[in-house]
């Protein structure tokens, strides 16, 4: 698989240790890896990059993570990448992502990397 073809994963979030996780992980699946700590930052990208999938903590700041979600949908919402939300909370305490979200899904706090994997392959089989 050449650098070119390689899917693209965003990774918006504010912990270097997970960021450092995360990136390895997914390095080691063949994935292209784009890091930014900034929802800001991040937003400008989503317009420009050709992502398979974002990766957000929902604690990001000074743009909470559920606020970043909200203006991802309403700048892309056809977009096809598949956004998975990082949160120490439970699924039933973020009622508003589905409401604004598609092609989304809650991953708690302590993550497995395997289980983001799984999904992620699960999505590009699904796209292609």
């Amino acid at each position: 698989m050449t650098a070119a073809a390689k899917p693209t994963v965003l990774i918006l979030q504010r912990y270097r240790f997970l960021t450092r996780v995360l990136r390895t992980a997914l390095e080691k699946a063949g994935y292209a890896i784009v890091v930014t700590s900034s929802g800001e930052d991040a937003l400008k990208r989503i317009r420009h990059e050709d992502l398979a999938a974002l990766i957000v903590d929902a604690d990001i700041r000074p743009m909470s993570g559920e606020e970043f979600c909200r203006r991802v949908q309403s700048d892309r919402p056809e977009r096809r990448f598949e956004t998975c939300v990082l949160s120490s909370s439970a699924e039933d305490e973020h009622p508003n992502y589905v409401q604004w979200f598609t092609r989304f899904r809650i991953f708690p706090k302590p993550i497995s990397t395997n289980e983001i994997l799984r999904h992620l392959e699960r999505c590009q089989k699904e796209a292609a």
